[in-house]
């Protein structure tokens, strides 16, 4: 069953995962491809903090738009304010 779930891995990640959520609901842990699922949750972590990284580059770039960048203010500081607003908003709710 284990030689089973891993190839599922590489041919069906969606079905995959349903079946690891099923096997560790059920206690079935021997079941469970460990590796996988160990690289998964690494992976996870590393697009949470590549998320949040991107995010603090965008608000840095429009915050140093609304305050530099004088010819195109008039025009888009209202834009900018919003997006300013919005990458705080997504960056306090990913920490």
């Amino acid at each position: 069953m284990i030689n089973i779930i891993k190839s599922l891995y590489q041919t069906d990640y969606y079905q995959w995962i349903e079946e690891t959520v099923k096997q560790l609901e059920k206690g079935d842990y021997e079941a469970v491809d460990w590796i996988n699922l160990i690289e998964e949750v690494k992976d996870l972590g590393k697009s949470e903090k590549n998320a949040i990284k991107n995010l603090l580059i965008r608000l840095l770039e429009h915050l140093l738009k609304l305050f530099y960048w004088n010819s195109e203010k008039s025009y888009n500081s209202r834009k900018w304010r919003s997006e300013i607003v919005n990458f705080r908003i997504q960056i306090q709710d990913k920490l």
